[in-house]
């Protein structure tokens, strides 16, 4: 036992090591496990190593009415378990030996009420219907002078249908505790789907499990069908099946016959235990400590794969997300360049063209006596430097709303796909996860990107462009000479003014393609890459980290020290 000691101390240090118990909530990247499942693991063990020198420890299980509390009488070699009291409080209930007889209700917040054990009993009898005592309390210790406890600590616990939540999780933490579970049925209810799905749940648990048969004095077949019958329905998870009566078995002892002793058949279930348990003691408490040992490092293994798979799927979203954002970025600037060339061509100074045209084509005889001077400032105003400015700062404001949006659009798209991907993904998980998708609003991110150059560096480097693009306007009209040799020269020059116009406007929109669309390109590029860069930036902050990193590989380290701790135990 002395090694065993030795190797539980040393699976509860690296328990104790372990990269999720170290790192605060923060660094474990809403890995939103409960307090309780990371301790429960390292309790266990603490538990497990107490018990390496303690005595054998029994817990009694079944349905309401099998007799748990008789059977526990009967092994003690006494009544000190009340059935009729015990049941209706649906408490567990502690039974150890002690030079003189002693009980206690000890409550949830630690406290205790002690006394005699009739005057406990007394106490859970008066109180009986009183849900708000009962609610308080924990469980019911008993202590008492019987030979069979010198050997045995049991515990009583409550019905399969009588337990609460709280009592299931103390019942689970007794079972833990236990080196022999002892399954009790009702020889009158057997076959029930629950008691089946319970007694498969608590042999998952690794423990020595012996199935008990009660009450065979009230059926109406023998104990030898009533076993075969339960051995072929659960004998998987029983080490052992019995038929007996333990009312039968107390009253003899009670009355010191030995017709009731041999009628309960209770004899062979307490040879098999002296034989298979009190006379084995050190080797059923080692096997058991040991079987136990490996359940606990299998729930931590897998506790720590689900940190692991969580770990893994954040870095598979970043990693995925990111290259999405790049496909994204490359489409947003196509469609940008294609909003410029078709502004440029289908809307830059379309209307000042006809405008121009018409004003040329209403230009008569009448009007050239009175000058051109006219003509050529209305000519001038439509196509004004300050004008063309103006038009061009306006459309770079629009594409600059135009790609905002795109880029909350984006960021909405990957928020709703990270949590699409994450519902998926604890959906497939059968421990505790985080109740929430770990990726935050990425708009809030794309909401101020690039707002300052948007705004100022563009329109500033239209300006500047601008102020050297080549814009110039038709000359002091010779349309004046077109009125002189009659009017079908005039048409003809009018005709010709009018493509001047156009060629002009070409000339001024090939500037325009040359020295602004080019640089805006260029601008709204820089622009573009600064959302991708800041929403990738958010993505790493609330998916991927250098601590989770860290985390990870840290988790790969922990995961080989579990794997040669159970080898260490299982070689014991």
């Amino acid at each position: 036992m002395k090694k065993l000691e030795a190797v539980l101390e040393e699976c509860h240090s690296i328990l104790s090591g372990s990269p999720l118990r170290r790192c605060d909530a923060d660094s474990r990247m809403g890995l939103s496990l409960q307090q309780d499942t990371l301790e429960a693991p390292l309790n266990h063990i603490h538990i497990l190593r107490e018990k390496v020198q303690g005595p054998l420890k029994l817990v009694l299980m079944g349905e309401v009415k099998a007799g748990k509390s008789s059977l526990l009488n009967a092994l003690a070699g006494g009544r000190v378990a009340p059935s009729h009291i015990m049941e209706m409080t649906a408490l567990v209930m502690e039974v150890s030996y002690d030079e003189a007889p002693r009980a206690e209700i000890v409550r949830k917040d630690g406290s205790a009420q002690r006394g005699s054990v009739d005057e406990i009993y007394d106490t859970l009898a008066a109180e009986r219907g009183n849900a708000d005592f009962f609610a308080e309390c924990s469980h019911v210790c008993v202590r008492y002078p019987l030979t069979g406890l010198k050997t045995l600590a049991m515990v009583d616990t409550p019905g399969l249908n009588s337990v609460t939540s709280e009592n299931h999780r103390r019942t689970v933490s007794y079972v833990q505790e236990a080196d022999v579970v002892i399954w009790v049925f009702n020889a009158n209810h057997l076959g029930q789907s629950d008691v089946d799905e319970s007694l498969a749940a608590t042999a998952k648990t690794g423990k020595k499990m012996i199935g008990v048969i009660n009450r065979i004095d009230e059926a109406d077949t023998t104990p030898a069908r009533l076993i075969h019958y339960v051995r072929m329905r659960s004998g998987l998870y029983l080490s052992e099946l019995f038929a007996i009566s333990a009312r039968q078995a107390l009253e003899g002892i009670e009355q010191n016959s030995r017709e009731l002793h041999e009628q309960s058949q209770i004899q062979a279930l307490t040879d098999y235990l002296d034989r298979q348990v009190e006379g084995r003691l050190d080797a059923v408490q080692r096997q058991s400590i040991i079987e136990s040992a490996l359940a606990v490092l299998r729930e931590e293994r897998g506790i720590h794969l689900q940190a692991g798979g969580f770990l893994d799927f954040m870095s598979e979203q970043c990693a995925k997300q990111k290259r999405e954002l790049g496909y994204r970025k490359s489409q947003i600037m196509d469609e940008l360049k294609s909003h410029m060339y078709r502004w440029l061509t289908e809307e830059f100074l379309v209307q000042e063209t006809r405008e121009i045209a018409g004003c040329i084509e209403s230009f008569g005889l009448i009007d050239l006596v009175k000058g051109t001077g006219p003509l050529e400032d209305r000519i001038h105003e439509i196509i004004r430097k300050a004008h063309i400015e103006r038009q061009i700062s306006l459309k770079v404001e629009e594409w600059g709303v135009w790609l905002k949006e795109q880029w909350m659009a984006i960021s909405e798209d990957i928020s709703c796909s990270v949590d699409k991907e994450f519902n998926l993904f604890i959906g497939r998980l059968p421990v505790d996860v985080p109740s929430r998708s770990p990726i935050g609003a990425l708009t809030e991110v794309t909401a101020g990107a690039g707002a300052g150059f948007l705004f100022g560096g563009v329109t500033s480097t239209v300006l500047s462009l601008t102020a050297t693009t080549p814009i110039v306007v038709i000359s002091p009209f010779v349309i004046a000479g077109a009125f002189v040799g009659g009017l079908i020269s005039v048409k003809r020059r009018k005709h010709q003014a009018v493509e001047d116009t156009k060629a002009l406007v070409y000339e001024i929109k090939q500037g325009v393609e040359e020295n602004v669309i080019t640089e805006l390109l260029a601008q709204f590029g820089k622009v573009n890459d600064d959302y991708e860069r800041q929403i990738a930036e958010q993505m790493d902050r609330q998916l991927l980290t250098r601590e989770r990193e860290r985390l990870g590989e840290e988790l790969v380290a922990y995961m080989e020290s579990l794997g040669q701790m159970s080898n260490e135990l299982q070689q014991l």
